[in-house]
C-alpha cells in the first residue's frame, strides 16, 4: 500500500464492493508494526499529497488514478480507518470498536 498506485487500486476495489454490497466499510491497514499507516491517512485527508505521490510514475494507470483522485476523495474522506498489527495486536481494540459502531 505504500505505493500510491496500489493504494488507489485498493480504494477503487473498496468503493466497488461498498456500493455493490451496500454495507459500511472500515479500512484496516495491517502490519503497522513494520510500517505506520500514517501515509495512507495523509493521502485520504489530503488529495494533493496523493496526487503528488502518483506523479512519480508516468504510466497509464497512474494517469487514470490522478484523474480519479478528486472524485474518489469524497468517498474515502467519509471512511473510518484503523491501523492494526496482527503480530503485536496493536490497534485490534480500535478495529473492534470501528466494526461495532
Amino acid at each position: 500500500m505504500r505505493d500510491a498506485q496500489v493504494f488507489m487500486s485498493n480504494v477503487l476495489q473498496c468503493l466497488s464492493m461498498m456500493y455493490k454490497m451496500q454495507v459500511p466499510v472500515v479500512m484496516a491497514f495491517n502490519k503497522t508494526d513494520v510500517v505506520s499507516h500514517q501515509f495512507a491517512n495523509d493521502w485520504m485527508q489530503c488529495p494533493e499529497k496523493l496526487c503528488s505521490a502518483l506523479e512519480e510514475a508516468s504510466t497509464y494507470a497512474s494517469e487514470l488514478s490522478r484523474s480519479l483522485v478528486t472524485t474518489v476523495s469524497e468517498f474515502y474522506l467519509k471512511l473510518q480507518s484503523v491501523g492494526i498489527s496482527a503480530a503485536t495486536a496493536d490497534g485490534l481494540e480500535g478495529l473492534l470498536n470501528a466494526l461495532t459502531i
